[in-house]
């Protein structure tokens, strides 16, 4: 689980008029950042707290698109002399799959890294770019030793039947719920990782998510990326 860390700015010259880059940095799915250039550069200003894990979620982007992260305590630095860079990588975990209107991207560091400035470099051959959110933060993990997690549809859309018994579905948002149990955890361990959840982000601040699932093709489309509902935490 990561909760996303405060951008104070967030900066694309080659965005469209009137798509504001720090959409990015909000939860709701209609507030884009839209390029139609085949390279653009996101510039990203963060408060300095540690790190280790980069999402992209949301985007339109075609099988041969790549990204590029580094970063650094000044915009310069990005270029001259990054703190890390995870080189050119490929922005679809998931090639080849088909059907899939929206790809996440994500990438985890080696290690935890504290900068000031982010610059992600995109190439999009394709016509548009579309982004949702950018999510940038360091993860909370713990071996999960319940029997497993589980997955439920959450889909606005609906299916009727008109007069004459034909199907009249009205499509709708496509998300997921997801429901999963930490247990076994000593109590040390809940303290330093997941105790301050509650008054952190409570249930109105969305975090990312991805449940142990097996390291596949499939793994980008497990993300979750919402409000969490409930929390409930036992010591026995």
């Amino acid at each position: 689980l990561v909760v996303p860390e405060p951008m104070s700015r967030i900066n694309c010259a080659e965005a469209e008029a009137g798509s504001v880059p720090f959409n990015l940095a909000n939860d709701d799915p209609l507030a884009t950042l839209r390029s139609q250039a085949a390279a653009l550069t996101i510039m990203v200003y963060l408060s300095g707290s540690p790190f280790d894990t980069i999402a992209l979620l949301g985007t339109l982007l075609g099988e041969a698109a790549t990204w590029r992260t580094r970063g650094a305590y000044s915009e310069a630095n990005t270029t001259a002399a990054p703190t890390f860079d995870t080189g050119v990588i490929p922005f679809r975990a998931s090639a080849n799959l088909g059907r899939r209107p929206f790809y996440h991207g994500l990438h985890k560091l080696a290690a935890a890294h504290v900068v000031t400035r982010l610059r992600i470099d995109i190439t999009n051959p394709g016509p548009t770019f579309i982004a949702r959110h950018l999510i940038i933060g360091k993860a909370r993990q713990s071996i999960n030793f319940s029997p497993g997690a589980g997955q439920a549809p959450f889909h606005m859309g609906s299916v009727s039947r008109t007069p004459f018994g034909s199907p009249d579905p009205v499509r709708g948002w496509r998300g997921r719920s997801i429901d999963f149990g930490l247990s076994w955890l000593s109590e040390a361990e809940y303290e330093a990782k997941w105790s301050d959840l509650e008054m952190l982000v409570g249930t109105t601040d969305p975090v990312l998510v991805l449940p142990n699932s097996k390291n596949n093709a499939y793994r980008h489309d497990r993300i979750g990326f919402g409000v969490i509902e409930q929390m409930r935490g036992e010591n026995v």
